[in-house]
């Protein structure tokens, strides 16, 4: 996308000497239509730098232009045919995988074994490695004893707020 200027920001350029010149290639890279000689099938807006051209022309076999008339026509008259062919494609891909039914809530339905299987894989590790596994310990034992005061304790607020501050 260019830039444009209104004629007063052109006016004020005039007057300080100042020329703009429009870049080449700053409005973005030209496009045109391509086809396939052999389908008649269009690929319109595609770039026509030469690194695209020669992908397009020499790589896919594209030929530079819209397709001559009768060629098109052929396209056209086989877009029914396609879309059925493609419907079809797709209804046999569907028979073939069909949908696994989600579950309503994963965790419960599947946690439980996902839980087992990663604590069993655990255990295989350790034991490949020569660590006795530790003994299973619930953290709401009935015998562990109940958690209970201030884990931290800070010093009462008046022991040190009263402190005069060094400045």
């Amino acid at each position: 996308m260019a830039i444009r200027l209104t004629a007063e920001e052109e006016r004020q350029l005039r007057e300080n000497e100042y020329v703009i010149i429009p870049l080449r290639g700053a409005d973005g890279a030209d496009r045109q239509t391509y086809h396939d000689p052999s389908t008649g099938q269009e690929f319109p807006n595609q770039p026509t730098d030469p690194r695209a051209m020669e992908g397009y022309i020499k790589g896919r076999g594209w030929q530079f232009g819209p397709a001559p008339a009768a060629l098109k026509a052929k396209w056209d008259a086989g877009e029914e045919q396609r879309t059925n062919e493609a419907q079809e494609m797709e209804e046999a891909y569907r028979k073939a995988n069909p949908p696994t039914p989600k579950p309503l809530d994963g965790y419960q339905e599947v946690g439980a074994d996902f839980d087992s299987a990663v604590a069993s894989a655990v255990l295989q590790v350790l034991k490949q490695l020569g660590i006795t596994p530790p003994k299973a310990a619930s953290a709401f034992d009935s015998d562990s004893e109940p958690m209970s005061g201030n884990i931290l304790s800070f010093p009462a607020q008046d022991s040190w707020a009263d402190e005069p501050v060094d400045d």
